[in-house]
C-alpha cells in the first residue's frame, strides 16, 4: 500500500522504512503508529501517524492515509482516522495535521468531510489541520 501511495519511490527504501518504524515505533526519531484495516485476511487500508513539531506544539502528523480503491465509501478511511485520533489524543496531542497534492484529487474532500480545515501549503501541497 504504501508503494501505491508513493509510486516514485523505491520498494526497497519504502520496505526499510516500514520496517524500522514497525520494530521501534519511531520514524525519525519521532513517536509513530501504523494501523491497518483488513478484510478477509488481507490489508484494504493503512494509516500512519506520527509526532511533529516541537513538543510544545502538541501536534500530530498523518503521514500516510491510504484506502484500496475497491474498499473505498465503506467507511474504513473513516475507521482508520478515528484510530489515528486516538493515538495521538493518547499521547496530548491538540491538533492533527495532514497534506496532500494534486495526486490526489479525492483526498480534499476526505479530509473536509473528517472535519480538517486546509490551509494554503507550500509549492503544491494542501495542508490540512484539525483540533483534537
Amino acid at each position: 500500500m504504501r508503494l501505491a501511495l508513493w509510486p516514485r519511490e523505491s520498494f526497497d527504501e519504502l520496505r526499510q522504512e516500514a520496517e524500522d518504524y514497525l520494530n521501534s515505533g519511531e520514524l525519525d526519531g519521532r513517536a509513530h503508529g501504523v494501523f491497518l484495516a483488513i478484510d478477509h485476511g488481507a490489508p484494504i487500508g493503512m494509516i500512519e501517524v506520527g509526532l511533529a513539531g516541537k513538543p510544545e506544539d502538541r501536534r500530530a502528523h498523518i503521514e500516510a492515509w491510504f484506502v484500496e480503491s475497491s474498499a473505498r465509501r465503506r467507511g474504513i478511511g473513516t475507521m482508520l482516522m478515528a484510530e489515528a485520533e486516538r493515538w495521538a489524543r493518547g499521547r496530548d496531542c491538540r491538533t492533527l495535521s495532514s497534506d496532500t497534492t494534486p495526486e490526489y484529487p479525492e483526498s480534499p474532500a476526505a479530509h473536509a468531510a473528517l472535519g480538517f480545515r486546509a490551509r494554503p501549503g507550500e509549492g503544491v501541497a494542501i495542508l490540512f489541520y484539525k483540533p483534537l
